[in-house]
């Protein structure tokens, strides 16, 4: 059995009916130790709605004042206020974080690049990296004369 839940919360300060929809409230009926029993199953956004609207109550007011309208007892207020804390985290909004790989062929190039963007805002994220791109070995004949390293250095930036 589901019931639709509208509390209308008579508020005394601003003398204004505010409405609370809680939605839709699963209803169970339990035969226990002789007496029928009616539950009320909450979910979890339910709960949320009761424990902010309860938590916002003004000066003077007491758990039980706000409780009263919602039939809703202080103990179960109590119960669900501590298994949030342990169980709920705040959802924190994803941060937009920009990341970059600044590369350069010279040290000085890249220099460069890090300081513009920590002007712009951006941070260093670990160390530069150093990677080999090209080798060649140059021959006079079949004598080796030298070898010319071409590298490419890297840095990771990040801005949040």
């Amino acid at each position: 059995m589901v019931g639709i839940t509208l509390i209308r919360i008579f508020d005394e300060q601003t003398l204004k009916i505010n409405i609370m929809e809680l939605g839709h409230i699963k209803i169970t009926h339990r035969f226990r130790n002789g007496v029928d029993q009616t539950i009320r199953l909450f979910n979890k956004r339910q709960k949320q709605m009761v424990l902010s609207y309860v938590s916002t109550r003004p000066e003077g007011q007491t758990i039980e004042d706000r409780l009263k309208p919602l039939d809703i007892g202080p103990v179960v207020y109590h119960n669900w206020k501590r298994k949030m804390s342990y169980t709920e985290k705040p959802i924190e909004q994803p941060k937009k974080i920009e990341f970059k790989i600044l590369v350069s062929h010279s040290v000085s190039g890249l220099n460069q690049q890090i300081k513009e963007h920590i002007f712009e805002g951006f941070k260093p994220v670990g160390g530069h990296q150093v990677v080999k791109v090209h080798e060649q070995l140059r021959f006079s004949g079949l004598q080796h004369k030298d070898t010319t390293i071409e590298v490419e250095y890297s840095q990771s930036m990040i801005k949040e």
